[in-house]
């Protein structure tokens, strides 16, 4: 049996891409301007994740990705959700496709300016 498991394996095609196999990276304010994200965006996937640490109980957010920007999810805070979902429903699955402008601006953080990710529905 180990055999035949170990066969499938190695028959088995894997992408050449080591993002693949590294997980997701999460877009933050450190890394939006190094990856180029800031402008209008296309919405390629929605999905729930968990997103708490390790160790720690499970944290479901929805997260969002942009074409062209694979491995790379941004998770939703509550305004950026509502601004989706003001525009496009709730129904998440029929974001996708769908347009968005990021930026970023200085918002409050446990008292204290901090930049913030923000979100909004483009002039067409």
């Amino acid at each position: 049996m180990a055999d035949e498991d170990q066969k499938g394996i190695e028959d088995k095609e894997y992408s050449t891409s080591a993002s693949e196999f590294l997980g997701s990276t999460y877009i933050n304010t450190q890394n939006i301007n190094d990856i180029g994200l800031i402008g209008i965006r296309e919405i390629s996937e929605v999905e729930p994740r968990n997103v708490s640490k390790e160790g720690y109980p499970p944290e479901m957010k929805l997260t969002v990705g942009f074409k062209g920007f694979k491995g790379y999810i941004l998770t939703l805070n509550q305004t950026n959700g509502k601004v989706l979902m003001s525009k496009y429903g709730d129904d998440y699955k029929q974001w996708i496709g769908k347009k968005v402008e990021i930026y970023t601006e200085k918002v409050k953080y446990k008292g204290k300016d901090v930049d913030g990710i923000k979100l909004r529905i483009p002039e067409v």
